[in-house]
């Protein structure tokens, strides 16, 4: 069955959206650079992350001591690999 659209209220101006971005845009998009810092993920050690369980699934984070390499088995330290890690809904940090 088709779907049926709701009329246009003929009271309501449609005009063209503006192209330029307002002050407010440019504004709220160099907070959120300042605020977000897009790509970029702390560097640290196994011993100085935080605990997986209080920043929940979906951290990420880079270790210098990584004792695997091995995609998605849970972080220990001691040795010299650099790589990225993330938090899983267990609250483990995981290589990855």
């Amino acid at each position: 069955m088709p779907r049926i659209l709701p009329i246009p209220d003929p009271s309501v101006k449609v005009t063209k959206p503006d192209a330029t971005p307002s002050k407010d845009y440019y504004d709220w998009f160099a907070r959120a650079q300042d605020t977000l810092q897009f790509g970029r993920v702390p560097v640290l050690t196994v011993t100085t992350l935080p605990s997986a369980t209080t920043l929940g699934a979906g951290a990420h984070a880079t270790i210098t001591d990584a004792a695997t390499t091995t995609f998605n088995s849970v972080v220990s330290g001691t040795s010299t690999f650099t790589m990225p890690v993330f938090t899983d809904s267990a609250g483990n940090w995981r290589i990855g």
